[in-house]
């Protein structure tokens, strides 16, 4: 089974990922900002982190080197609803414009996961 971290701090859009994950048998871990991040992140490993690039006081790149303290290779898929903003933003990452269609999250995700398998080898 698969163990995703998912910080958003709209309630709407991470609810709707966490039902959507959930629903594939992946145990799903929720934040809402960068405080419950990192205790997450102190409790174990994730195969990988859906992250808003903009989280209350926080910027989600910023937000990935505190989580990369604990979780080193943990692939990163940011959600942007900036325009003109990097489609990369720290190594071992991606990110995914909004608003998406799941397919665009599914491709986003396997994409990570391989390149982290890749990398592994």
């Amino acid at each position: 089974m698969k163990r995703i971290l998912i910080i958003d701090d709209s309630d709407v859009i991470r609810r709707l990922l966490c039902d959507y994950f959930r629903q594939s048998d992946t145990e799903v871990v929720e934040c809402k900002n960068e405080h419950e991040a990192i205790r997450a992140a102190r409790t174990g490993e994730f195969d990988f982190c859906i992250c808003d690039t903009h989280i209350e006081s926080q910027y989600g790149p910023e937000l990935s080197n505190e989580l990369r303290a604990y979780l080193p290779n943990m692939p990163i898929l940011f959600l942007n609803s900036l325009p003109d903003q990097p489609d990369h933003f720290v190594e071992n990452s991606a990110c995914l414009q909004k608003p998406f269609e799941l397919e665009q999250l599914r491709e986003g995700i396997q994409f990570l996961l391989r390149s982290k398998s890749a990398s592994s080898r």
